[in-house]
């Protein structure tokens, strides 16, 4: 697989060692990284102002997510275990998504919530890193068995 790599966005283990990654996506893009994806961004997910205004009455989140190289073959395994986690084990939902890379036209794939009460505003740290953590972990133990 080809990497895209600039000065914001070194490859995978660079950016592991230089602390870049968030540690709240971590161990979703090390898990990831060890099924034989190859991550090229990613977010913990933060809690943003609506305006710059009105920060201490509404927040927005920004919601977490790693966008990653991967085989279509692959991401089906990938997309299984996040409907089966998404139907017992996680707070919210989560989907995997696929789209085009706009400079080469790669098929990448991407992560994320797809939960209403995030929209909302109804983020809560402490679920999505367990989410996270519990997700990661559900994908080493269905690629490792």
């Amino acid at each position: 697989m080809e990497h895209i790599e600039s000065k914001n966005h070194p490859d995978y283990l660079t950016a592991v060692c230089r602390g870049i990654i968030e540690p709240g996506i971590l161990p979703l893009t090390n898990a990831l990284q060890s099924i034989g994806c190859n991550p090229l961004a990613s977010c913990e997910g933060h809690i943003k102002p609506k305006s710059w205004f009105s920060w201490f009455i509404q927040r927005e989140p920004v919601k977490p997510y790693v966008l990653f190289y991967a085989s279509v073959d692959l991401a089906k395994e990938i997309n299984r275990v996040i409907e089966n986690f998404r139907t017992w084990k996680s707070f919210y939902n989560y989907r995997l998504t696929g789209y085009f890379h706009p400079k080469n036209g790669a098929l990448i794939w991407v992560i994320e919530p797809c939960d209403v009460r995030l929209k909302a505003g109804n983020a809560n740290r402490k679920l999505i890193n367990a989410d996270i953590a519990n997700l990661a972990n559900e994908l080493l133990r269905a690629f490792n068995n």
